[in-house]
């Protein structure tokens, strides 16, 4: 988990698609992920996720929060992983609040619930993953979301 600032990621700056690359959390080169949920235990698999794959991850327990670390610098995000269902700020109030301060940014809304308003914001550009997911769903999806061919992570060594 990261909250200190980094180098700026524009959309340039985004592996071009297609392109098989191998991301460490590690590496200031990574890109970085925006995770907006207010459950803590999301946060942190999805994080244990996305770290796996490669991406570095700051996160957001509300959508207030998510704005606040996304308006100084909207370019720093190679995409955002938004709940729809959460306090202070709605998913879709957030989603239109980010798209405002950059218009193309990659969303995946990560929901338990697919009503009207995913529909509306699939509609307007995001892309749409259920809960609960797994990680190779969210692999699928960030594959799809930002044109890259994610490579696996390591399998894990169970120690006896």
């Amino acid at each position: 988990i990261e909250r200190r600032p980094s180098p700026s990621l524009d959309d340039s700056a985004i592996p071009s698609p297609r392109k098989n690359c191998r991301l460490h959390p590690r590496n200031p080169a990574a890109p970085t992920v925006l995770l907006v949920d207010d459950e803590a235990i999301v946060r942190r698999v999805a994080t244990g996720y996305l770290n796996r794959l490669g991406f570095r991850t700051v996160e957001a327990a509300n959508g207030r929060e998510a704005v606040e670390l996304f308006g100084p610098d909207p370019g720093r995000f190679a995409a955002v992983l938004l709940d729809l269902t959460m306090p202070e700020m709605s998913g879709q109030a957030t989603f239109a609040e980010l798209r405002r301060l950059r218009p193309a940014v990659p969303v995946l809304i990560c929901s338990g619930f697919s009503d009207g308003e995913v529909e509306d914001l699939v509609a307007a550009g995001a892309h749409f993953l259920a809960k609960p997911y797994t990680m190779a769903q969210l692999k699928e999806h960030l594959t799809a979301l930002l044109g890259l061919i994610l490579s696996s992570p390591p399998a894990r060594r169970r120690h006896r």
